[in-house]
């Protein structure tokens, strides 16, 4: 059962009203990214360390030989030489301190740079990809969350089209929602996330299409990281480019974009990490012979199985979804999620892959940590049948 929720007017109004708050929302004035992470973006629920993140930054130095005819990516380190904390006894040590380095020093500063140094912000005068129709149906599954929508607004701000796929019960609320996406009704009710994205997978194969989109429904928008600066998407040619990306290579079963608060703007990392996790977002191959399993974290799990297999995943880093945060918003898995549930979604990830995960303890509550070093394969040219390394 299909629902076409609104018209091309609603669509234009939408995007008029939500254009000033995106802004504002991806371009908030802090000294650096830890800023935003803190604002917006809270420490994510689910993490690895610094040292596995950093890590898996560091990973393919010979991206560029694959980067041709894509967007430009630019990425230097601006990083601090060094730094320290300095510690006020009152106010009025900190204020003399700020006179003596001549910068405005508030309670609610949490670091400075000296010299003082100029504020990046997001800019939109970047080069126009050659493409911006994205030739991959996008599917949204979502479910509680009528209220918020946030993922089928940020697509309406760049004029995108897409199908939510929800049960039942909640088609009514959703049907008077604010956002102009096709509504499609599930088959089944509360049988978990994981029923619901294998359905969407089947729907894809008998749509006959290569490649399909899936998207979490609690992403805020979307960017794009070029020249140390994070700019706003005003269109949907970042994902374009990552279709013609993937459809250069015959072994990518999945691709994505990167988390806006793992992704340092001041950071020396490449346009995208070969053979690692994708969360949230995805283009899958659609007849790679896969489906999703378990109950929880069956993105991490899909993730590996497929790098199992000896076929690769890309995460770009030059493409970015700004996400809510895991259990900030209400309904979707969040009720699954809370008491004993991240014990049970890390457990079970140990179990079914004991060889590359395990189980730690960080941030007051039990967390998995993967280690996706096992994984080198390469890319492999479509027809040429060489690889590039």
């Amino acid at each position: 059962m299909r629902f076409s929720q609104a018209s091309q007017s609603q669509r234009e109004s939408l995007v008029s009203q939500d254009e000033d708050q995106l802004s504002l929302f991806l371009t908030e004035v802090v000294p650096d990214d830890a800023g935003i992470q803190e604002s917006f973006f809270p420490q994510p629920a689910v993490v690895s360390d610094r040292h596995e993140q950093q890590s898996l930054l560091d990973t393919n130095p010979d991206w560029a030989e694959h980067w041709r005819d894509m967007p430009s990516f630019n990425q230097q380190n601006l990083m601090p030489y060094q730094s320290v904390i300095v510690n006020f006894h009152n106010r009025a040590d900190r204020q003399s301190f700020a006179r003596l380095v001549d910068q405005n020093i508030t309670e609610r500063t949490a670091s400075i740079w000296y010299p003082k140094a100029e504020i990046s912000r997001s800019i939109d005068d970047v080069e126009c990809y050659a493409s911006s129709k994205m030739r991959y149906p996008v599917f949204i599954p979502s479910k509680g969350r009528a209220d918020t929508c946030y993922t089928m607004q940020a697509f309406d701000r760049i004029g995108v089209d897409y199908t939510v796929f929800v049960e039942q019960q909640d088609f009514e609320a959703y049907s008077k929602a604010s956002f102009c996406g096709t509504l499609h009704v599930l088959p089944h009710s509360d049988k978990g996330l994981v029923v619901t994205r294998n359905y969407i997978w089947d729907h894809a194969e008998r749509l006959g299409v290569e490649r399909f989109w899936t998207f979490d429904d609690n992403i805020r928008g979307f960017v794009r990281l070029v020249h140390n600066k994070k700019n706003n998407a005003r269109d949907a040619s970042m994902f374009c480019a990552i279709e013609d990306f993937c459809d250069k290579y015959e072994n990518i079963v999945i691709a994505g974009c990167n988390y806006t608060f793992f992704a340092k703007r001041k950071q020396k990392i490449p346009a995208y990490v070969l053979n690692t996790r994708v969360y949230s977002n995805m283009l899958i191959k659609t007849d790679s012979g896969f489906r999703n399993e378990g109950f929880y974290n069956d993105d991490t799990d899909l993730c590996l199985r497929v790098l199992k297999a000896g076929l690769c995943t890309v995460q770009f880093n030059a493409f970015l979804i700004a996400k809510a945060q895991t259990m900030t918003v209400k309904g979707g898995m969040t009720p699954h999620y809370q008491g004993d549930g991240r014990a049970k979604m890390a457990q079970e990830l140990a179990d079914k892959h004991p060889d590359v995960v395990k189980i730690t303890h960080k941030f007051q509550r039990t967390q998995h940590q993967v280690d996706y070093s096992h994984f080198k394969q390469a890319l492999i040219l479509k027809n040429l049948r060489r690889k590039m390394q």
